[in-house]
């Protein structure tokens, strides 16, 4: 710092004195002829009272930068600031500003002090404006005006000069903070505008150098190596500088062992032989990461880091995506300054090198973090990716939680022979870990250490990895913590012991394994208690997968043995219905339950009535005939006169349900409600109640008629010459016209002769569109459509007939042959092909 330089702590005090003179009102004399100004061969310029700013180069353009505005090194710092005058012999103290060590096109060699050539300080002058600071050439011997300045001792600062332009009175070079150099007027005053600068010998620039700079070259001499203290205080660099720069005696070992404790960041020190070693980039870069402490620090790392990032630490991976996926506040800025865009820019980044940097870290780089930690940073990962993320990010983002959740696995796992020290499992990191994505390829190593974390466990505490393991679907991980559940209950009361299963199935429980345990206790439990823990494991998703002789048909089959049901509540019984209808293992309880259902279904409103109408359709094949009929009629009775006020997804469900019980007083019912409201259908849907209704209702309904005068207006609406086309999905696949065309077929071949038009008109819409989508029917819809169009088929009668009974019999031939090619059936196929 400045104040620990002696040479830094001099120049300091000087300009301080100044200043404080210059606030009392004391200035220099002003001279009454105007001498030459004196200035070093070579110097460094800085902008009074900016001890840390020196005017630099960089390309063309000038800027005042201080040391951490720049990643380089010293020599790369301090090169672009050597500057020097040439001096111009016809106005006192006229000069040019010149770049040392830059060149122009016809230069052989750098310009160096007291040679000609270079790059100057340039600008070009409007009235009343600034001007940008340039480097340009001039000419030997030529006039221009636009690189000459008269060099002037500043009115107000002894130490100080300025430059005024020498083509234009009153514009002089300035400082403008944070870092602009500009030519400004002297009269458009600006806060912080600073005209006087300092002329600093370039020889004096190894004052500016830091302790860190002397010592970091002995360490990169000598890579990854310990060195003791001895050597470095017998290297002549760091002898020299504590000579010349710091002017005090040399360091004891004691000394530089507090230095290399105190920076531990580049550091690595062992007090126990007082060495050091010099840390290569990416563990600087690490150590800067672990010891962050804020957004701010981490985002400024991981910007301006390079190829270092993919070679980052385990500890310092998991710091940065600790801070890097906090939240800004509303303004969009945090208590670093940071702005989103670039909190965004460096999420995204450390999430590309996080893949390659933990992949490659070594084992030994886990036992310096936790697995808290991990999971942490695994349950982070996701904030680094933001909005709008594109595939490739969150391809990267899956693959890095996978293996920080490998690493938490490994902490739990290692073996003796590993360099990781184990880490025994706990239940809430178990929770955590099952949470992660890719879980099921983990849990063959996670099944040997689970048994002490869910020994002592109490049993609601095994509910969240219950949870947990059921959903990322880690069956033998579930089966293992449901297991050690149960065990927990042998001793329990049945109805205690019953209602601690139902918990487990709700958070996930594998069905089976609790219905086996149920049966155990089923005879011990009421009716009630019994109903609703069947209920509960028909809704547990793992019941679909039950084997058909195993314990969850038995416990249907128990519960179908204490029909009739009577008493039990109607949502349960409805409960039951549903699940029975879907569950094959529930099975035998189906009718048992429905009957019981229908009984209790006085107070039901509509949807209820609409749920027990698709078991009953679901389950029929469970269903005695008369049963099934007895259950129809009453939901028909209690939904027909609701139909006007059921959406028309429920109406096409009743069509459906109802279709092969014609003479139900509901499908008829149905029929009208369709006619009334066919605008109402979607295609989707009125295709479907157009098949339902053609399976239930006789060839010459009236609504049959109606629904065949409806189709063409609507097919025309969605065929691609209509003004009212659009892409949506309400579009019918050709596949669902043919589907369409077999479904109207028994009516059309039963049409009396005053619906001809009626007909005539159906089959010339519908045709004309298959004709356009032929190529995309499938071959089985093909071959359903073909006799359609045939003698007396149903489509016979358009006009098109014979086209698309061409183009579909020849398509199908060809596909023929390219099958037959295929399969090296047909060389003589080959060569007619290769003739054609």
């Amino acid at each position: 710092g400045i104040l620990t330089n002696p040479a830094k702590r001099e120049r300091y005090d000087l300009q301080r004195d100044v200043v404080n003179k210059h606030r009392r009102g004391v200035v220099p004399t002003a001279p009454k002829s105007s001498a030459k100004v004196p200035v070093p061969k070579e110097f460094m310029m800085q902008p009074f009272g900016h001890l840390e700013r020196f005017l630099r180069v960089e390309g063309k353009r000038m800027h005042a930068q201080a040391r951490q505005d720049i990643r380089g090194s010293f020599d790369e710092f301090f090169s672009a600031t050597k500057l020097s005058l040439w001096w111009l012999p016809d106005v006192n103290n006229k000069c040019r500003i010149r770049s040392l060590g830059s060149r122009t096109k016809v230069d052989k060699k750098s310009a160096g002090a007291g040679t000609a050539g270079g790059l100057n300080f340039s600008f070009r002058i409007k009235t009343g404006f600034e001007s940008e600071v340039l480097l340009a050439s001039a000419a030997k011997g030529k006039k221009s005006e636009n690189v000459d300045f008269v060099v002037k001792q500043s009115p107000e600062y002894q130490q100080a000069v300025r430059f005024e332009t020498a083509c234009r009175r009153g514009y002089y070079l300035a400082f403008l903070p944070p870092s602009h150099v500009r030519i400004v007027p002297l009269l458009n005053d600006e806060p912080g505008r600073v005209l006087d600068f300092v002329l600093v010998d370039f020889s004096a620039s190894l004052n500016f150098k830091d302790m860190e700079e002397v010592l970091l070259p002995v360490g990169r001499a000598n890579p990854g190596k310990h060195l003791p203290m001895s050597q470095f205080r017998d290297t002549l660099e760091v002898k020299t500088y504590f000579e010349t720069v710091l002017h005090r005696p040399l360091w004891d070992v004691e000394d530089f062992a507090t230095y290399f404790e105190g920076h531990w960041i580049d550091w690595e020190f062992r007090a126990e032989d007082q060495t050091a070693r010099l840390r290569s980039a990416e563990e600087r870069l690490s150590q800067v990461l672990r010891s962050a402490q804020g957004m701010g620090d981490v985002a400024t790392a991981v910007a301006f880091a390079d190829g270092d990032l993919d070679r980052i630490s385990v500890a310092g991976a998991v710091q940065a995506v600790r801070h890097l996926s906090g939240e800004l506040d509303a303004e969009g800025n945090n208590g670093d300054g940071l702005s989103q865009s670039d909190l965004t820019n460096a999420r995204r980044k450390l999430l590309r090198s996080l893949r390659s940097s933990l992949t490659a870290a070594p084992k030994e780089d886990l036992a310096k973090v936790d697995i808290n930690q991990l999971l942490g940073a695994a349950e982070q990962v996701p904030a680094l990716v933001g909005e709008e993320p594109t595939p490739d990010i969150l391809e990267l983002r899956s693959e890095v939680v996978k293996v920080l959740s490998q690493m938490a696995v490994t902490k739990v796992t290692a073996c003796k022979e590993d360099d990781v020290t184990s880490t025994e499992l706990q239940l809430e990191d178990l929770a955590r870990l099952l949470r992660q994505k890719e879980m099921q390829e983990q849990e063959q190593a996670l099944l040997p250490v689970l048994e002490p974390a869910l020994d002592g466990a109490e049993l609601l505490s095994l509910h969240e990895p219950l949870r947990a393991a059921s959903w990322r679907g880690c069956k033998r991980v579930a089966e293992a913590i449901t297991a050690a559940a149960l065990a927990k209950l042998a001793a329990a009361e049945a109805d205690a012991s019953v209602d601690a299963m139902v918990e487990l199935i709700y958070a996930g429980a594998p069905a089976e394994m609790i219905a086996v345990a149920f049966l155990e206790r089923g005879s011990a439990v009421s009716l009630l208690v019994f109903a609703r823990t069947i209920l509960a494991l028909g809704t547990c998703s793992s019941a679909v997968e039950a084997p058909s002789k195993g314990g969850l048909r038995a416990a249907a089959e128990m519960l179908a043995a204490k029909a009739p049901l009577e008493g039990l509540p109607g949502e349960i019984l409805l409960g039951l219905t549903v699940v029975a209808a879907k569950i094959p293992a529930l099975g035998p309880a189906f009718q048992a339950v429905a009957e019981a259902a229908v009984l209790a279904a006085d107070t039901w409103d509509a949807d209820d009535f609409m749920k027990l109408l698709l078991s009953a359709a679901k389950g029929k094949g469970l269903l005695a005939e008369d049963v099934r009929s007895a259950i129809l009629r009453k939901i028909g009775a209690a939904l027909t006169p609701k139909l006007a006020d059921l959406s028309a997804s429920n109406v096409v469900k009743i069509v459906l349900a109802v279709s092969d019980q014609p003479a139900l007083d509901i499908l008829e019912a149905a029929a009208k409600e369709v006619t009334v409201r066919m605008s109402d259908f979607s295609p989707q849907h009125l295709l479907l109640v157009t098949q339902g209704l053609a399976k239930g209702l006789v060839r010459i309904h009236p609504a049959l008629l109606k629904l065949l005068e409806y189709w063409p207006d609507l097919l025309a609406r969605l065929g691609p010459t209509s003004p009212d086309f659009t892409s949506s999905t309400d579009k019918l696949l050709p596949d669902q016209l043919v589907k369409l065309a077999i479904a109207t077929g028994p009516w059309l071949e039963a049409l009396p002769d005053h619906a001809a038009k009626t007909k005539r008109r159906f089959v010339e819409v519908l045709g004309a569109q298959l004709l356009d989508a032929y190529r995309e029917v499938s071959d089985a819809n093909a071959a359903l459509l073909l006799p359609k169009l045939d003698g007396n088929g149903a489509l016979a009668g358009y006009s098109g007939c014979a086209a698309l009974r061409g183009k579909l019999r020849h398509r199908s031939r060809s596909r023929e042959r390219e099958i037959r090619i295929e399969l090296g059936q047909g060389d003589h196929l080959k060569k007619r092909k290769k003739r054609r």
